[in-house]
């Protein structure tokens, strides 16, 4: 794995991955993944709706790093 998602998926210590951020990464992949699979069968894309959504779900993710990283082992 490339040293860069390794780091984002890591805790501080840089061994130890984190459930929340591997579960973030997957989720927005997926989210991602899915509206591209909805312009494909729809033909249709409204960029206000995908950047509240992928706004939502990478503010939530931040949020709950955030509040988490004060239990995170040095």
């Amino acid at each position: 794995m490339p040293p860069f998602f390794k780091d984002c998926l890591t805790l501080k210590n840089g061994e130890d991955y984190d459930i929340g951020r591997v579960l973030l990464m997957l989720g927005a992949v997926a989210f991602v993944l899915l509206s591209g699979y909805g312009v494909y069968q729809a033909g249709a894309f409204d960029p206000e709706k995908f950047g509240a959504g992928y706004a939502l779900i990478l503010g939530g993710g931040g949020f709950g790093i955030a509040v988490k990283s004060h239990t995170e082992p040095s």
